[in-house]
């Protein structure tokens, strides 16, 4: 009994099992024949899961391992999976293998050219080149086509070579906003950069979204398919220059269109499917439109391509619908796919995606030109790491191309692919450099410090120069320099010259360059002194003594006055003259001054003086300073009338109360010296002395070294070198005449009688007499123009600032204009017409005005790219630096400006010229209908001649 029961147990369960068997096997069969289907319609996101599972019931299945591998392999971000997948299956490859067959275990010999394919895209090169080179030996030729994987073994030897010179590109990453946790792809941005349509793969559809940026931030990007009222399988291909009109492409029901949307008032309208010279019963997948709204470039595989997808051509016709197309012919197109064309900001570079030129594998982005006689040039590879061992497709390019969107998936983004904002960089674009440093004299005493000049000379390009001053305070310097190898040079007062090397190389992970101090070894060792006067005095009675002192200027002298061995007095005076007068009353006994001077690099030099009042003395002896020659009194007399003249109430009573009759001086600068002493124990500021010298010089044409040190000391740049190293008398300068043209001769022409003119007037406080020429042009080009009524305002409410000079009147008159309603374009139209002659290119203008400028806009000008900025005249210059005040200082371009004006031979009549008067005008037509008259009063009078003699 036992054993029956046993028996009836076993069976009952041996025909659970095979229920059970029976049942998961079928369950099986139905899984992989799914997976298999969604292979077919190349959906392998959806099959990939099946595979996975089967694999777990099989796990030496070698058919589920390299399905696993290629469904991998057409995943976007997960290629490097497949590798292990596909290693596996190639170990038991069947050559008898049967596709679709769920008995089938094997892997079929296509999985050979699988792994080769995910060397290459995973960059493991030399194992991608075994691998071809092992499925081409035995492959079968009525099966695999040998063209195909020699192609792919080419793009494994164009990786090797385009690896070794890889592109500096930037990548930006558009942040959290518009990228999120999936993909998002195929951006396409406006022309302004405020504007862009992208899509991102959401769980069961892939989304198209917009978004709008203000003030530099994107917005929330938008969902549009419930505009567009499509729910799927819709993509952005392009967008015009202005961001309105759309192309998208559509691959429902398997078939590729191309169709459009326009944006207005916020909306995006129902898209429209092109023509059917666009769209045919082929496949169409992605169009472009060209920035003058003339001509859409699209991809077709239709009859009469070269093989695969096409890039064609379609013109506007008179209806301002496509034309038929036309193939932009073999050199673009090959035997295998070109996708996704972009056209440069001016229509004459053509950028798209390629299976079939120099190719590093899969599709590579690839760009061509337009030639003179309109054909397109050999397409060229973008470059590495732009393009990748992968497919590269969809660069969106900006301008002219090196700058573009695309998207990619890279470390340290926010999901799977991102869209990033990328800038290439090469010689034709290169990239710059913010270069920062300090540099000093060795031993300098900071409170005395002095600019030094530093230059960066471009070894392969010397014309490529760029020259900077050091800050006088703390000795730093910066400036903007592109690529290369330079020399930097190193000059100031005192100090060797310094040059060095500097290597700025383009693929330098910082564009900021902070350089080491650098330090100039002094050339002056010696502080120089000099007390003109005898060594020894004896005087008699408690008057007070004069010492002429002389040292360099902007040293520190410091006097100590002993009686015996007790200090009666320090004082100390910073030389703002070479020659100082300290004045005295001697003690009685024996008196010691001492005289230190300390120059800015920390020499030091003394000298002493014995002074011995005694009770009696037969006779004072007068010292003199021992000149060479003596100016007389009535020279002196004639200048301190001329300066009485011009100074205000307080310096006049300096000048009335100096007593300069028991002096004499070897100079007029001396008697200016000691003016500023007696000025300086007056409480007055000796430097209103100074002042008062350049205004003489300036109105009088009598020329000092005081006037010539006070100018020096409140300009910068090219001028302030020239004047602090000029000595008036070794140069021979007696009137400001004779200093205007040492300047410019000196400046090589860039500084200007004018240019010193105005300066000084600024300094002196008074009115800067090329106002008046400035204005004159101005209101001449107002009697033409239809803004005249503005334009005359605007002169008027500027007059009512008291601007001293032409530069700060120049830029007041734009902000009133400005204010006034006269537009940005309205304004440097006006002021281009007046600084420049008819006929003057933007290159010329650019070079004039960095001429007439001074740094750090000189160099800020010279890095300007015409080209680059689309700046074609000299109006469209001016707008570009009036809309970029943040890069160009408004009041240097102005002054900039306002000193090419002046320096034009823009009279009244030749502004004038450039717009004909509408009496001019009507005077022409005038005298043509009165010639007329009179032809055609002699015609009928010559017919009626001739009538009555045939009669």
């Amino acid at each position: 009994m036992m054993k029956r029961l046993v028996l009836l147990t076993w069976l009952l369960a041996a025909f659970i099992n095979s229920e059970l068997f029976s049942q998961t096997r079928e369950e099986t069969r139905n899984s992989f024949y799914e997976a298999e289907s969604w292979i077919l319609f190349e959906a392998y996101k959806d099959a990939l899961p099946i595979y996975q599972q089967l694999l777990k019931i099989s796990p030496d299945n070698s058919n589920y391992k390299y399905r696993i591998g290629q469904c991998y392999m057409n995943i976007p971000g997960e290629k490097a999976k497949a590798v292990s997948y596909l290693e596996a299956a190639v170990k038991n490859i069947n050559p008898d293998y049967k596709e679709g067959k769920f008995k089938e275990t094997g892997a079929p010999y296509d999985a050979l050219y699988y792994l080769a394919n995910a060397y290459r895209i995973n960059n493991q090169i030399d194992k991608a080149l075994k691998t071809y080179e092992l499925f081409r030996k035995n492959l079968n030729p009525a099966v695999y086509d040998s063209a195909v994987v020699n192609l792919q073994i080419q793009s494994c030897l164009n990786a090797r070579e385009l690896m070794r010179m890889p592109l500096f590109v930037k990548m930006k990453n558009l942040g959290n906003s518009i990228n999120g946790t999936n993909n998002e792809f195929n951006p396409v941005v406006s022309d302004k950069e405020d504007m862009i349509v992208f899509s991102r793969s959401e769980p069961f559809y892939d989304a198209l979204l917009y978004s709008v940026k203000a003030n530099g931030v994107w917005s929330e990007p938008l969902n549009m398919n419930e505009m567009l009222k499509i729910d799927r399988d819709l993509f952005p291909n392009s967008i015009s220059k202005d961001g309105k009109d759309l192309y998208l492409y559509s691959s429902a029901d398997y078939d590729g269109i191309i169709y459009t949307s326009r944006f207005e008032n916020g909306i995006w309208s129902p898209i429209v499917k092109l023509n059917d010279n666009i769209n045919t019963k082929y496949w169409e997948s992605h169009a472009t439109i060209s920035h003058d709204n003339k001509k859409l470039y699209f991809t077709s595989n239709r009859k009469g391509s070269y093989g695969g997808l096409d890039i064609y051509v379609s013109n506007r016709d008179s209806t301002g619908d496509w034309g038929p197309a036309v193939n932009l012919g073999p050199v673009i197109n090959t035997p295998y796919n070109e996708e996704s064309p972009f056209l440069s900001e001016d229509d004459k570079t053509l950028f798209f995606s390629s299976r079939g030129h120099f190719n590093m594998g899969g599709y590579d982005i690839f760009y061509s030109t337009m030639l003179p006689n309109g054909e397109w040039s050999v397409p060229l590879n973008l470059g590495y790491p732009l393009n990748t061992t992968d497919d590269d497709l969809f660069f969106k390019p900006i301008h002219q191309g090196y700058e573009g969107y695309i998207s990619k998936e890279l470390p340290g983004g926010y999901g799977k692919q991102d869209i990033y904002r990328i800038e290439i960089f090469s010689n034709n674009h290169p990239r710059k450099f913010f270069v920062k440093g300090m540099v000093k004299v060795a031993d300098l005493i900071s409170s005395m410090s002095d600019s030094i000049k530093v230059s960066a000379m471009n070894i392969q390009d010397p014309n490529q120069t760029v020259i900077v001053y050091s800050n006088p305070k703390n000795g730093e310097y910066e400036f903007q320099l592109p690529q290369g190898d330079y020399q930097l040079t190193y000059e100031g007062n005192g100090g060797e010259k310094v040059v060095k090397k500097l290597d700025l190389p383009l693929s330098n992970p910082s564009d900021s360059f902070l350089l080491s101090g650098t330090v100039l070894p002094k050339t002056d060792f010696v502080a120089d002194l000099a007390v003109q006067t005898n060594k020894t005095i004896s005087v008699t009675k408690g008057d007070s003594i004069v010492f002429p002192v002389k040292a360099e200027k902007n040293s520190l002298l410091t006097v100590e006055h002993w009686i015996g061995d007790s200090l009666v007095s320090t004082e100390q005076y910073t030389m703002l003259d070479e020659v100082v007068y300290y004045k005295m009353v001697p003690g009685k006994g024996k008196n010691r001054v001492v005289f230190k001077v300390t120059d800015k690099f920390n020499n030091t030099t003394t000298t002493e003086v014995i002074v011995t009042r005694e009770k009696t003395l037969s006779q004072q002896p007068v010292t003199k300073p021992e000149y060479t020659r003596v100016i007389s009194d009535k020279q002196i007399a004639s200048l301190s009338s001329i300066m009485k003249s011009r100074a205000n109430d307080n310096l006049s009573k300096i000048i009335e109360e100096a007593n300069v009759e028991n002096h004499q001086f070897g100079s007029i600068d001396e008697y200016i010296s000691f003016l500023k002493g007696y000025a300086a124990k007056k409480s007055i500021n000796a430097e209103d002395i100074d002042k008062l010298a350049l205004k003489v010089a300036v109105m009088d044409n009598i020329l000092t070294q005081a006037a010539v040190d006070y100018l020096a000391k409140n300009t910068s740049g090219d001028l302030k070198k020239i004047l602090s190293d000029l000595n008036i008398y070794d140069a021979n300068l007696k009137s400001w005449t004779d200093l205007q043209k040492y300047v410019t001769a000196k400046s090589g022409g860039k500084i200007t009688a004018e240019d010193l003119n105005s300066i000084a007037a600024s300094l002196i406080g008074e009115t800067d007499p090329s106002i008046a020429a400035l204005k004159k042009k101005i209101l001449a080009y107002s009697e033409t123009s239809a803004s005249g009524d503005l334009i005359r305002q605007a002169v008027a409410a500027t007059d009512m600032g008291n601007f001293k000079t032409k530069g700060e009147w120049l830029k007041a008159f734009q902000n009133e204009a400005a204010r006034l309603g006269l537009t940005e374009s309205q304004i440097s139209e006006i002021v281009a017409s007046i600084s420049s002659l008819p006929g003057t290119t933007a290159e010329q203008y650019l070079k004039e005005m960095i001429d007439h400028s001074e740094e750090p806009l000189t160099s800020a000008l010279r890095s300007i790219n015409l080209t680059k900025e689309r700046i074609n005249t000299p109006g469209d210059l001016l707008s570009y630096l009036l809309h970029n005040k943040d890069k160009y200082s408004e009041e240097s371009v102005a002054k900039s400006v306002a000193n090419l004006i002046t320096s034009k031979e823009t009279t009244g009549e030749i502004t004038k010229s450039k717009s004909p008067s509408f009496a001019e005008t009507g005077l022409w037509i005038l005298l043509i209908v009165i010639g007329a008259g009179i032809l055609s009063l002699f015609l009928i009078l010559r017919k009626r001649k001739k009538k009555k003699e045939n009669e």
